[in-house]
């Protein structure tokens, strides 16, 4: 399969490069919020990148759901997509549903990803998430994109964690013109380093691409209030995030994306726990 970025949409005039981009972590397509996800997943500040990193659901919280918007992608103000999210966790077990919709005069995306996480042990977690997205535009055949993502983090001790990831999206039009997988492998390490700072850093070892990797920080500032920042190789982007706890309840974040080649992808949302 041709690992380059294609055109996969055109809408009125504006061309979109919105491809199943070899090497990205939740750039795979249009309705997936564009974030930095490391192995672990300690970093994350954001409860919206449990479909790429399914462990995450796992550390403890209360029943949530959260819905937010991406105003722009890419610098695309068409591009605004709406997406919805539901957790619940068990002794034994946590579960997520993250559907995204983007509706246009003459492009249609929508994405449904279901996630689970358990605990094998006291230090070994695992994860997965299925995800499915169905895309057409006016004149095309549609784009049907089915992802796997699987995850396993272990932690050597309450302040060290290590982790392996990988992911598999599968891509094939209705017409059977074209169809292939692109896969990325990730390893990682986590550390807390004090002072509610926490740091990860991942290899990132994409298939028939250069290695890459990611290096990310969380700042916990207060215990209601984080930072984050992020930078990745493969592919290569930058990103900050912020969350609020404005009360026991209710959860804002913020979150802004850059690629280097595709732009700038801000994200806003509120997340409510019961």
């Amino acid at each position: 399969m041709d690992c380059t970025p294609k055109i996969l949409r055109c809408c009125g005039i504006c061309c979109m490069a919105l491809v199943v981009e070899t090497g990205a972590w939740g750039q795979t397509v249009v309705t997936t919020p564009a974030a930095i996800v490391t192995a672990t997943g300690r970093t994350l500040v954001t409860p919206f990148a449990d479909a790429v990193a399914p462990v995450a659901i796992a550390a403890p919280h209360r029943p949530d759901i959260a819905t937010w918007v991406v105003p722009s992608r890419f610098g695309i103000s068409q591009l605004q997509t709406v997406h919805g999210q539901a957790r619940y966790q068990t002794d034994a077990w946590s579960g997520a549903l993250i559907v995204g919709a983007l509706g246009m005069e003459q492009y249609t995306e929508i994405s449904i990803a279901a996630a689970g996480a358990v605990a094998l042990s006291d230090a070994l977690v695992a994860g997965a998430t299925f995800s499915y997205t169905f895309a057409r535009a006016r004149g095309f055949a549609a784009e049907h994109l089915v992802t796997v993502n699987a995850q396993m983090v272990f932690a050597l001790d309450t302040l060290t964690a290590i982790a392996a990831t990988g992911i598999n999206v599968g891509q094939a039009e209705r017409a059977a013109s074209s169809a292939g997988a692109l896969s990325q492998f990730r390893l990682g390490i986590s550390r807390a380093l004090g002072d509610g700072l926490a740091m990860d850093a991942d290899i990132a070892l994409p298939l028939r691409l250069p290695t890459g990797f990611v290096v990310a920080l969380r700042w916990d500032v207060l215990e209601m209030l984080r930072f984050r920042v992020a930078y990745c190789t493969v592919p290569q982007s930058a990103e900050v995030s912020t969350r609020l706890d404005a009360s026991s309840s209710l959860a804002l974040v913020a979150t802004i994306h850059y690629h280097l080649s595709l732009g700038v992808s801000p994200t806003i949302g509120i997340g409510y726990r019961w």
